[in-house]
């Protein structure tokens, strides 16, 4: 899935770099179906093919071809 990237400072909210994964939920992307709110959580392989959990965020209700951005807290 097309996942894009995003590092955010914003010295008006917070000191902090806040990280970003944004998609969109459409057929393309290999979603492509309305996606109740709740917890989604974020895995990566690591250099053995296995996944590795790395963080979850929540999500609203997201309909089809609506734009997800969850907030991670690790780095790239």
């Amino acid at each position: 899935m097309p996942i894009e990237k995003k590092l955010i400072y914003d010295s008006f909210v917070s000191e902090k770099v806040f990280s970003y994964l944004t998609f969109r939920n459409s057929n393309e992307s290999g979603l492509g179906m309305s996606l109740p709110k709740g917890v989604v959580r974020i895995y990566s392989a690591d250099s053995s093919g296995e996944f590795q959990f790395l963080e979850k965020d929540r999500i609203k209700h997201t309909p089809e071809a609506g734009k997800l951005r969850l907030t991670v807290r690790f780095g790239f």
